[in-house]
């Protein structure tokens, strides 16, 4: 009974949840995902055409997402080195990984704050689609802008 009674209010709230939400597409890389309602670019989009930041109103959470080529068609060595940059560039903690030949999700942190990154390969391996999350934990915003995250356009 329990079950059932989780099954009917998980359906009937995803749509509320879903609401408000907004997308950003990228022309040059053709990643795609939804922003959280209350999040507001942060400027024009990257000079390298890559992608935008969005702000939400408190200013205590970011969203990032943007595409890249990879270098090789190398997957792996694309997200080994976006954990390297990570680390050195931005002093995240890169706590744990997840990688398949598809896509890639990393967990890091540095004091209260979080970040989780998902990426996802496209064009046989030449392209990446990547969706970050900088702030306290929102596993309910994760997991929207995460299952969001697509690429399209070779």
């Amino acid at each position: 009974m329990r079950f059932v009674l989780s099954l009917l209010v998980i359906l009937l709230t995803a749509p509320v949840l879903a609401a408000g939400w907004s997308s950003y597409h990228n022309a040059r890389y053709g990643a795609t995902a939804d922003v959280p309602p209350g999040f507001t670019k942060t400027g024009p989009e990257a000079p390298n055409g890559k992608g935008l930041t969005f702000r939400n109103k408190q200013g205590s959470s970011l969203v990032t997402i943007y595409g890249d080529n990879v270098s090789g068609g190398n997957f792996e060595a694309y997200v080994e080195q976006l954990i390297k940059d990570l680390k050195a560039f931005e002093g995240w903690n890169v706590q744990g990984k997840r990688v398949t030949p598809d896509w890639a999700e990393l967990d890091a942190s540095s004091g209260p704050t979080i970040l989780r990154v998902r990426v996802v390969a496209s064009c046989n391996g030449s392209r990446v689609a990547v969706a970050k999350y900088q702030g306290r934990i929102d596993n309910a915003l994760i997991s929207h802008l995460f299952r969001s995250l697509k690429s399209d356009g070779c």
